[in-house]
C-alpha cells in the first residue's frame, strides 16, 4: 500500500471545482434504499491512527461505515452485562432495557462479553440472556453480523484506508428537494464528480474483488456517462484479471483464459466486462472492444460478468467508455 507521507503530499491542496463540475453523492442505506443526488462537499475529513487525512472529494471513491462509537461507559456497560448474565428476573429485566437503550458502538463490546471463555460454561438459561441481547442490538440498529468497527475509506480507484469519517448527518440534493440522513443508518457513501455539460469521454478501472456482476453489494460502477437513445458506444479495455471464483484462472477483457482468446460472438462468457444503460437496463456484452448504439437513453454502467462473487479475486481492467 502507498506510504502515508505520499498520501499526505498528494491529498495537501482542496480541489476547485469548475463550474461545470459537481459531486454526486449516492447513500446506501442499511434498509437497502438508495438515495443519489448533489453535495456541496469540497473534501473529506478523515481521521487515522497517522493522524488526520484530507482528501480531496475528486479523489474519494466511497466510505463503508463501520459502528460509531457512541463513547459510552463501558465500566457500566460491564456492570449491566453481568446483571443479565447473573441477576435475578427483575435485575435482568432492568439491566437488558438500559443496554438497548445504548447506540450501536456498544455492540462490540457485547460481542467481546459473549465470546469470553467463561460464558461457553456460565451462559445464563433465561430468555433474557446475552445472545438475546446481542441479536436485538443488531435488529435494532441494522447491523449486519459482518459489521467493520472502522470506517474504510476507498479512494483513487485503487487504494483504501481505515480510520472514522466523523459526521451526524448529512445533506443531498436530490429532484426531491434537500434530504437529511442520519449516519446512523447510511451502510456506505459512494462519491462521483459529474459534469453539468457533455462529459462523454472517460477511463474508469473495473475491479476483480469488487464490481463483479453478481456481487449484490456493489456489482455495477456508476461511469456518470449519459447516453441518448441513437447515440454510438465505444468502450475499450485492457488489462487482466484472476477469478477465484473459477480456480484461480486468468481473465481477459474479451473473455479469454490463461492466455486464449475470448469467443468473437455476442454470447457472455466469464471474466468479460458487461454493461447496461441504467440501472434496470439489459446487460449487454462489451468485451474489450465495443462499437454500438444505445437503444435507451440512461448512465451508462460496468461490470465484469461472473455468476459466484469471490473477494479473494485480484486484478482490475482499465476500461475507457466514449458517448458520440
Amino acid at each position: 500500500m502507498k506510504s502515508y507521507l505520499s498520501i499526505l503530499l498528494g491529498l495537501v491542496f482542496n480541489l476547485a471545482f469548475s463550474q461545470s463540475e459537481q459531486v454526486e453523492l449516492s447513500a446506501y442505506l442499511k434498509n437497502g434504499d438508495v438515495i443519489t443526488g448533489k453535495s456541496d462537499l469540497l473534501e473529506i475529513s478523515f481521521q487515522t491512527d497517522f493522524g488526520k487525512l484530507i482528501f480531496p472529494i475528486d479523489q474519494v471513491n466511497s466510505i463503508s461505515l463501520g459502528l460509531k462509537d457512541s463513547r459510552f461507559d463501558k465500566a457500566n456497560l460491564l456492570q449491566l452485562l453481568e446483571k443479565i448474565d447473573k441477576g435475578t428476573d427483575k435485575e435482568k429485566e432492568k439491566a437488558f432495557d438500559e443496554v438497548l437503550l445504548m447506540e450501536e458502538g456498544a455492540i462490540p463490546f457485547v460481542k467481546a462479553y459473549l465470546n469470553a471463555p467463561s460464558q461457553s460454561s456460565n451462559a445464563s438459561s433465561s430468555d433474557l440472556n446475552i445472545q438475546t441481547l446481542y441479536e436485538v442490538l443488531l435488529a435494532k440498529n441494522k447491523v449486519p453480523r459482518n459489521y467493520n468497527l472502522y470506517d474504510v475509506l476507498s479512494y483513487k480507484d485503487e487504494f483504501r484506508v481505515e480510520g472514522s469519517y466523523d459526521f451526524n448527518s448529512l445533506y443531498i440534493d436530490t429532484d426531491y428537494g434537500k434530504i437529511k440522513i442520519n449516519r446512523n443508518d447510511i451502510a456506505r457513501l459512494d462519491f462521483k464528480i459529474v459534469s453539468q455539460g457533455m462529459a462523454n469521454n472517460k477511463s474508469f478501472k473495473l475491479f476483480a474483488n469488487q464490481h463483479i456482476s453478481a456481487n449484490k453489494d456493489e456489482a455495477w460502477l456508476n461511469t456518470g456517462i449519459l447516453v441518448k437513445k441513437g447515440e454510438k458506444i465505444t468502450i475499450t479495455a485492457s488489462g487482466q484479471i484472476v477469478l477465484a471464483s473459477l480456480s484461480g484462472n486468468t481473465y481477459t477483457a474479451d473473455g479469454g483464459v490463461n492466455g486464449s482468446a475470448g469467443i468473437d460472438d455476442n454470447k457472455l462468457s466469464y471474466g468479460q466486462i458487461v454493461y447496461k444503460i441504467g440501472q434496470g437496463g439489459v446487460l449487454s456484452k462489451a468485451g474489450n472492444n465495443l462499437n454500438a448504439y444505445a437503444a435507451n437513453t440512461g448512465i451508462i454502467y460496468l461490470a465484469i460478468y461472473e455468476s459466484v462473487y469471490n473477494s479473494a479475486n485480484s486484478g482490475y481492467y482499465t476500461v475507457k467508455v466514449r458517448v458520440d
